[in-house]
């Protein structure tokens, strides 16, 4: 029985002291044990509707996060680009069903703000809050004629988000989900975005 014991803690102290072995809370990142920064690209698809209009496209993410503090839940400060392309839909009478698509593409700044879940894997989970201002451009077509409800082309827009990304538990199904909030375009909006990356 002394065997034993005396084996055990041996074996207690070698794990302690063995490379690698530091808390999980001592490290400042779990991409990089030196490394706070994390790069996060991502992109998926997004639908928003309202005030009649209904808008659906690709809509994509690069940003450079920073974390903050030692323990498994840290805060984080995200700065980066988000982009889309889709197209805007609204009932006309000139449209063979009753409505008319027009194209629509953004391009702006965002800036999350969020908590990132560490756990010692290669990518972390993360809940954040988003507010990005945007450029719109709308389909050329508009400068040749109008479209109730539609406007603003080159114009500034907002767009809000609550979001989660869950990238280290999934590698095909998607990875991350947002509430959607948009003010573009002559309409305010709401709806959802599906996407995969990190």
């Amino acid at each position: 029985m002394k065997a034993l014991i005396t084996v055990a803690l041996l074996a207690g102290v070698a794990h302690a002291d063995a490379p690698g072995a530091t808390a999980l809370v001592d490290q400042p990142s779990a991409i990089s044990p030196t490394n706070p920064f994390e790069l996060h690209v991502n992109g998926g698809v997004e639908i928003t509707g309202g005030e009649g209009m209904i808008a659906g496209g690709f809509r994509g993410r690069v940003g450079v996060g920073r974390s903050f503090g030692t323990g498994t839940m840290r805060p984080q400060l995200v700065l980066g680009t988000v982009f889309g392309s889709g197209s805007i839909s609204v009932a006309d009478p000139r449209g063979l069903d009753g409505t008319l698509a027009l194209g629509y593409r953004s391009f702006g700044s965002e800036a999350q703000v969020g908590l990132r879940f560490v756990n010692g894997g290669r990518v972390d989970s993360r809940i954040y809050a988003s507010l990005a201002v945007m450029r719109v451009s709308l389909d050329q077509r508009l400068m040749f004629d109008t479209v109730a409800g539609i406007s603003g082309s080159g114009s500034v827009g907002v767009r809000g988000a609550l979001g989660a990304n869950w990238a280290d538990h999934c590698i095909f199904l998607p990875q991350q989900a947002e509430l959607v909030y948009e003010r573009d375009a002559g309409s305010a909006r709401y709806g959802a975005m599906i996407g995969w990356g990190i």
